[in-house]
């Protein structure tokens, strides 16, 4: 397990994280962004919008893993093209952005590599002299549009179990397909089979066993498993009618969301959301195989 700072593309302040055979790249001169993610000498699992053609005005998507604050509004999009402060701490990568001029609201994103992958901690601090608007953590993954993206969506004991997705009809001047066939539900997952259309759904996902806290949303394509999983904190509403996963498609790319619990934070007052982030050799696309790695952690 490594970290070193080593351009990447244009970008010279960035940095190279190791964990056995899983690498990332993280670009601290914007955002920050995870650029690249790969297990060996296989393809970037992530959008990388080399191009940066994606975007509007002054806000670029970048593509990669991005930190933003939810519920979406017009605080959502704020730019985030200046660089970040850097640095290596108890074996972390350590990347703060500057204090939002108009929230108040500070942006951290500390890297750990953990086995089979990584640690990611969003963190968002109310610097400010008053309570900050009502707010949540919102992690967004952008993968290239290939192979099968899926969460678990069975909820509750087995002989009263909830099974509920919602999707984005319309919003914003974007619209959803409500019979695309690229949504795919099944008995214990809800799949996403890319189609290039673009649409958003999203789902309150629970712990993937009693023994556990984690829920998780991911990609399965013929050269890796990616899972994201993260802390279900069960006692807490959430943004966007309580979903914490949420997933967007396009041509371009597909987003793979997870989202912290909504707060209103006092001066002084932080919100984290933890991923844990697994990237192996394809695994079986199951709640059971899924359990059994995020077990591990």
């Amino acid at each position: 397990m490594a970290i070193t700072k080593k351009p990447y593309r244009k970008w010279k302040n960035a940095y190279e994280i190791t964990s056995g055979a899983v690498k990332m790249h993280v670009v601290a001169g914007i955002g920050p962004r995870v650029l690249s993610l790969r297990l060996g000498q296989g393809p970037n699992l992530l959008f990388d919008d080399v191009d940066e053609k994606a975007g509007f005005e002054d806000w670029k998507i970048y593509g990669g893993h991005r930190f933003w604050v939810g519920p979406e509004s017009q605080m959502t999009y704020a730019p985030d093209n200046g660089p970040c402060q850097a640095r290596v701490a108890n074996k972390s990568l350590v990347l703060e952005c500057a204090v939002d001029p108009h929230t108040a609201l500070q942006k951290t994103l500390i890297i750990t590599p953990a086995p089979k992958g990584f640690r990611l901690y969003h963190l968002l601090r109310n610097t400010g002299a008053f309570l900050a608007p009502p707010s949540a953590v919102w992690a967004l993954t952008c993968v290239r549009p290939t192979g099968v993206c899926a969460f678990p969506w069975r909820t509750g004991p087995s002989g009263w179990n909830l099974a509920s997705v919602q999707y984005w009809a319309a919003w914003g001047g974007h619209a959803t397909d409500l019979e695309s066939p690229q949504w795919r539900p099944t008995r214990d997952l809800y799949e996403i089979h890319p189609t290039g259309e673009e649409g958003k759904a999203g789902s309150r996902v629970e712990p993937a066993t009693e023994d556990s806290s984690l829920g998780w949303i991911g990609q399965w394509t013929s050269d890796a498993t990616f899972i994201k999983a993260f802390h279900v904190q069960s006692e807490s509403g959430y943004p966007d009618n309580n979903c914490n996963v949420e997933i967007y498609t396009c041509s371009k790319f597909i987003e793979l969301e997870t989202l912290s619990p909504m707060a209103t934070l006092a001066p002084g007052e932080s919100l984290v959301q933890y991923e844990r982030w697994f990237v192996v050799k394809p695994i079986e696309r199951s709640t059971a195989a899924v359990a059994g790695l995020i077990g591990q952690d």
